[in-house]
């Protein structure tokens, strides 16, 4: 914090996202406030891995909505290569601080990464997949997943289009509004616990803005509110599944 608040532009990894509580007091109390106490600013990148996969209780913590809460920082939560490269390069940019929270299964994940000087801006969601007879709404790694269920439904003859946030805050709220708009069924995933998560502010906020274009309620689907095994089963039967997301889809399409 004091080398960013001095000119420098520090990117710090911390490996695992949940190794950032030994540091919460300089991310919160110092670095997210600066601007607002001294109208001073922090160019600071904290990079960590995020996301549900082996390794236990002490290694699978879901902070998204908690870091996405704290007034003074972005962030970004790449889902594809591409996202990787150009979220990273607009976060060095930046002259506050930002989370960037990239999901452990994307390491070594291959794909395009677009040229040299392509930025993908912050608070700017894409539509990963295109569909008008429900969307889908995610974020991360996720797209995974909810891809393969989106192909499950259309060989079913239903459409889902498939929202990627790219940044949790900035949150990209007029796509999603949009997408209700369109399709007037939504479904909200992550691999966090429901309670207090994302999934719960997006529907509040879409349901709040969009509520006479939706045909049924949204519906969200995480993880198990409980502390992650280290039993390989268990960890399979803690986070939300294909089956998860297409039983969610089919249940707004029946509406």
């Amino acid at each position: 914090v004091g080398s960013a608040m001095y000119g420098m532009r520090p990117v710090v990894d911390l490996n695992f996202m949940d190794f950032s509580l030994g540091a919460m007091d300089e991310i919160i109390n110092q670095a997210a406030h600066i601007r607002y106490m001294f109208n001073g600013s922090v160019p600071l990148i904290i990079r960590a891995t995020t996301g549900i996969a082996m390794g236990g209780a002490h290694h699978n913590n879901s902070f998204e909505s908690f870091f996405a809460h704290t007034p003074g920082l972005s962030v970004a939560v790449p889902g594809t290569p591409y996202d990787v490269k150009g979220l990273l390069k607009t976060a060095l940019r930046a002259d506050d601080p930002v989370i960037f929270m990239m999901h452990k299964k994307l390491t070594g994940a291959r794909g395009p990464m677009g040229g040299p000087d392509d930025l993908v801006p912050f608070g700017k969601a894409r539509i990963a997949r295109e569909g008008s007879d429900a969307t889908l709404v995610t974020y991360g790694y996720t797209l995974v997943p909810a891809t393969k269920a989106a192909e499950i439904l259309a060989a079913e003859g239903k459409q889902v289009e498939i929202i990627d946030l790219r940044t949790l805050f900035p949150m990209d709220m007029d796509a999603v509004i949009d997408a209700v708009k369109r399709t007037g069924r939504m479904v909200v995933v992550d691999e966090a616990p429901l309670f207090a998560s994302i999934t719960a502010e997006i529907a509040a906020t879409a349901s709040e803005a969009a509520f006479d274009s939706l045909k049924g309620p949204i519906v969200r689907v995480g993880a198990q509110r409980a502390p992650l095994s280290a039993d390989p089963g268990m960890v399979e039967a803690t986070i939300p599944s294909v089956d998860d997301m297409v039983a969610a889809l089919r249940k707004v399409l029946s509406y």
